[in-house]
């Protein structure tokens, strides 16, 4: 059996959360029978919450047949006297408080530094930036121009995609490019042009009025409180920290128009959700040519009755030339549930290949194979039990020393706890790969039954579909289970393991 060592780090990410990207990815790994052993070098780099650590240990890892290894703690989970240790829980709950404390004390240190209206990211506005050894905002004097000019041209009634086109006209330097010289020392040459996104952020920052405001979001995983965006009625606000770049009433002026289109926007879309379908695709369609998010509208064959709406998914993004990339959503609809419709097909005609398989109870495919190995260790194991017997029975008779006997009886004793300790590994890898075909043969017998009703198929969209990407009037779909058919293929393979 091959084993391949996989890495996974979290670094920058808190302990105290199990939302951690690789975290899941290994627990993904994990569910798919990819993984058998996880080691850490201590219990605190595997998470700092007890509770959510116990979980793991005594539910989560004992039902998949996985091994937890810390070496520091030399805690091993195949191993009762460990799996029973109170010193595991106490060591956990210390993580834990060692997490608290840190996050109470970096908590205190940031709220002193809000009241001071210091800056704390290292990522700051367009058309500012912080000097060595200082705390507050100083002018960027390349940017702040090219800011200016923004405000005035949108205060003057210049769109926000003509205000994009005169900026990358003119060559100003994206807030990207600016970040980075702040950072490097240089700007980056990587063919980054201004957006609309871009812009409206810069419109509806209010720093750019000279003050300074923080306490934006909140998090503290220690209580269980996860990241979270809180109301401008809480953020911190500190007067006059910095040379303002826009005059307060002209930003108010912004921030008025802002919630006009809002409204305006909301009483549109509340009309337009009596003649148009929901949205499908919501946060799924993709432009294949710059990979960035393309963005459904409505049109109308006549604006004046606003009858016969016409909806279509757009890119407006650019990456090196400009391209056009549009797709109507009555065609993009059809060209999905036929893929869809194929995939399921193909996945169901493989899953009646194990089902076959699974109902024969011929030696083939993964199980089977599994169960030769298995039969092969018990047979071998009933023959090094009977030799063992049989070694005293030859020492009373003369045939062997004393020495010989002793030697032969400990060689055999290894021998045995060796193979009845592979003998337990695959006796879990069997159990493990024969819930998995039967979870999948459940799963695809449901999404069997759906894929003729097309009632269900905004159910098989959200369930299956994970990406599209677009490119004129074909797409390609990234699958959420794209994996299976090479899980049920390895199953059905018959191939050593």
């Amino acid at each position: 059996m091959c084993i391949e060592p996989c890495l996974f780090f979290d670094n920058g990410y808190s302990g105290t959360r199990f939302d951690r990207p690789e975290f899941q990815h290994l627990m993904e790994d994990m569910h798919r029978g990819k993984v058998q052993c996880v080691v850490v070098k201590d219990l605190s780099r595997f998470g700092r919450d007890y509770l959510g650590i116990g979980y793991y240990l005594e539910s989560i890892f004992p039902k998949l047949g996985v091994r937890f290894i810390a070496v520091t703690d030399n805690f091993d989970s195949f191993r009762a006297e460990d799996r029973n240790n109170l010193s595991v829980p106490i060591k956990n709950m210390v993580n834990a408080f060692y997490a608290k404390g840190i996050s109470k004390k970096i908590g205190t240190v940031k709220a002193v530094k809000a009241e001071n209206g210091e800056v704390m990211s290292t990522f700051h506005p367009y058309g500012y930036y912080v000097k060595e050894g200082e705390k507050h905002y100083s002018v960027d004097d390349e940017a702040a121009p090219y800011l200016k000019m923004i405000y005035e041209w949108y205060m003057i009634g210049v769109l926000i995609a003509k205000i994009a086109d005169r900026l990358n006209l003119l060559g100003a330097p994206t807030p990207r490019k600016r970040q980075y010289y702040h950072i490097m020392g240089q700007e980056p040459n990587d063919g980054k042009i201004w957006v609309d996104s871009s812009i409206s952020k810069l419109l509806h920052n209010p720093v750019y009025m000279g003050n300074m405001y923080t306490g934006k979001s909140k998090s503290a995983y220690y209580k269980g409180q996860p990241h979270k965006w809180m109301d401008k009625s809480e953020w911190i606000v500190t007067m006059d920290t910095h040379q303002a770049l826009i005059a307060a009433d002209a930003y108010a002026e912004i921030e008025e128009r802002k919630e006009q289109r809002g409204m305006k926007f909301k009483k549109s879309q509340e009309a337009l959700s009596k003649v148009v379908k929901p949205n499908l695709f919501r946060g799924r369609v993709y432009c294949a040519v710059c990979r960035e998010h393309m963005i459904r509208n409505v049109g109308y064959n006549n604006y004046k009755t606003k009858q016969n709406p016409i909806v279509r998914f757009a890119c407006r993004s650019h990456k090196g030339e400009k391209h056009r990339n549009v797709i109507y959503d009555a065609t993009l609809t059809a060209l999905v549930e036929k893929q869809i419709r194929a995939f399921v097909r193909n996945l169901c005609d493989k899953k009646r290949i194990l089902e076959g398989i699974r109902q024969s109870g011929d030696n083939t495919g993964k199980l089977g194979t599994l169960k030769k190995r298995i039969d092969g260790l018990r047979k071998k194991i009933s023959q090094a039990e009977s030799r063992k017997d049989n070694l005293y029975e030859d020492y009373a008779s003369g045939v062997l020393t004393y020495e010989d006997y002793r030697n032969l009886r400990e060689r055999y004793i290894l021998e045995l706890q060796n193979l009845n300790g592979e003998l337990s590994s695959l006796e879990q890898e069997h159990g493990k790969t024969d819930r998995e075909q039967s979870r999948m043969i459940g799963e695809l017998t449901e999404l069997e039954k759906l894929i003729d009703d097309n009632g269900c198929m905004p159910q098989l969209i959200d369930r299956l579909v994970d990406r599209i990407y677009v490119q004129d009037d074909s797409i390609e779909i990234v699958f959420k289970c794209d994996d299976m058919c090479q899980r049920i293929e390895e199953m059905t393979a018959g191939e050593n393991i």
